[in-house]
């Protein structure tokens, strides 16, 4: 009769490849092999390929199927949403092809009278710390591309409070809000700060430098009027409402959305990275 295998991890005596109680798998001597090392790191790669990529894809074909799967119990096909959410955070900051949530100093002065409180806050930084406004604005680039990967984590539980405010009666969990949350922000970051400026950056490239009429006001229009229906789709989903329920839900939530995006997110990343400024 064969000897039984305790676990290495929590001490349990193990029927199987895979430890009943913690989960941890049996491992062995062939597993230390080169052979087993390339195995893992396909198996790694392939994983977390297939699992972004059904992500996405769920994400964009049936807005608020990814959230409501995963908050269902339905998670082994999907990428973990947080970690989903932070990727695309990270290649945001890394390419940033539209610097809407990361502006530079100068960006705050431009079309700027003396009184507003983004003039007056870096003239008394530069009083204060007595450097040159080129070195300021170094130091300033500097820190908020740290404080920006901080700031943007806000948006996940800042949404999660709206979509409670807003469906309270929904009887849902604290967790669905948050996963709903999530999924929201990955199509809005991915889709408005990633993919959207790179079609357009492509056009201009294709077309030999021909610029395109979009002013500030016509892109807020597209922007909500795409996230607007994405939106209104994935609530009619997630909390079984009516289409035109849902659509008046949704247009509340992305305003409340876009207003902290535009307006607060900005006064907080500009405040704290000037707070840090020494």
């Amino acid at each position: 009769m064969d000897q039984l295998e305790h676990c290495k991890n929590c001490g349990q005596q193990v029927l199987g490849k895979y430890c009943a109680a913690c989960g941890q798998k049996v491992y062995k001597e062939s597993d230390k092999s080169f052979k087993a090392i390339l195995h893992e790191i396909l198996h790694f790669l392939t994983h977390f390929e297939g699992t972004i990529f059904t992500s996405l894809k769920t994400i964009y074909s049936k807005p608020g199927q990814y959230s409501l799967d995963y908050s269902n119990g339905i998670r082994k096909r999907y990428f973990k949403p947080v970690s989903l959410f932070l990727l695309i955070v990270i290649l945001y900051l890394l390419f940033p092809v539209l610097k809407g949530l990361n502006l530079e100093l100068k960006a705050f002065m431009r079309d700027s009278k003396t009184e507003t409180y983004f003039s007056k806050s870096i003239e008394h930084k530069l009083s204060q710390t007595q450097l040159s406004m080129t070195a300021l604005e170094d130091k300033y680039q500097h820190l908020s591309e740290k404080t920006s990967k901080l700031l943007l984590l806000l948006l996940i539980p800042l949404s999660a409070i709206v979509l409670f405010a807003i469906h309270f009666r929904s009887k849902k969990y604290a967790f669905d809000y948050f996963i709903l949350a999530t999924e929201l922000n990955v199509f809005f970051l991915l889709t408005f700060y990633l993919i959207m400026p790179l079609i357009f950056y492509l056009l201009h490239w294709i077309s030999g430098g021909l610029k395109f009429a979009w002013t500030e006001e016509i892109m807020v229009i597209i922007v909500m009027v795409l996230f607007i229906s994405y939106t209104t789709l994935a609530f009619k989903k997630h909390f079984q409402k009516k289409l035109w329920l849902s659509a008046f839900t949704a247009t509340l939530f992305c305003m409340v959305h876009l207003f902290f995006i535009v307006t607060f997110y900005r006064y907080i990343l500009f405040s704290t990275t000037m707070w840090f400024i020494h």
